[in-house]
């Protein structure tokens, strides 16, 4: 009798994977809470992070390799697309979460700052440089992959999602070295926590979009195939994030 589904032999990714992002979420729940110079934390925080990496590298070679032997149904690309949807969701809550932090914090501020939202004399970033820029670059690789989805050739889809791939790791970059420079951190009050939760979640959210666009643009380039339509919508999940983000985090203290 067919089947509609694919019975998976026994395996240890789910329980490696578990594993990871177990310790991934707690290396980096007590980084935060311990924040200081020379923190042991974040050493656990980036080894957490490797693993998960590589974890999440070993989960997608097989299922090349399972997608390549035919194990896959048709059904299996509209489930991938409904699994996207609901994790796109879930993040939209995450993040909802956090901007509504920002902006309680904003308009109602607390005793323990004097009402003063943000702290007087504070130094922030000023929006029309570098942030300016990360922004610009963040667009620009948003247009660069729905040019991508809608190229009629392979080379043109696979030139597309490269120029995407590599103005997303500028924009981490960018961010990385405004981190640097940051006169506040984490600790600095209702501002510094909610600023660099926001950002550093929406960073974290631009690594993992950029593991998708590779991993679509390595398949394209070894199978000549991929399903584009779950990265491309994620990754537009994370453009539209990062407007909010830059208008609560970067725009309105400069006002």
């Amino acid at each position: 009798m067919s089947r509609s589904y694919v019975e998976m032999g026994v395996t240890s990714i789910p329980v490696m994977m578990s594993f990871a992002l177990s310790s991934l979420l707690v290396s980096m729940g007590n980084y935060l809470m311990m924040y200081e110079s020379g923190n042991p934390q974040s050493i656990m925080m980036m080894m957490s992070l490797i693993s998960f990496s590589m974890v999440t590298m070993i989960w997608f070679r097989d299922s090349i390799r399972d997608s390549q032997v035919g194990l896959y149904p048709i059904s299996f690309v509209s489930n991938s697309m409904m699994f996207i949807g609901f994790v796109i969701f879930s993040e939209v809550m995450v993040f909802f979460g956090v901007l509504w932090s920002f902006s309680w914090s904003m308009l109602i501020p607390s005793v323990w700052t004097g009402f003063e939202w943000p702290l007087v004399g504070m130094s922030f970033f000023d929006p029309f440089s570098l942030p300016l820029l990360g922004t610009s670059l963040l667009i620009s690789s948003a247009v660069f992959v729905t040019w991508s989805h809608g190229s009629s050739s392979l080379k043109g889809t696979m030139i597309s999602l490269l120029f995407s791939i590599l103005l997303g790791s500028c924009f981490v970059c960018i961010q990385f070295i405004e981190y640097l420079s940051s006169s506040f951190t984490i600790s600095s009050s209702s501002f510094g926590s909610c600023f660099f939760v926001a950002t550093g979640l929406h960073g974290l959210h631009v690594i993992i979009g950029l593991f998708f666009l590779a991993f679509s643009l390595f398949r394209l380039s070894r199978f000549h195939n991929a399903i584009l339509d779950g990265p491309i919508w994620y990754w537009h999940f994370v453009d539209y994030v990062w407007l909010l983000v830059f208008t609560m985090g970067y725009l309105f203290p400069s006002l």
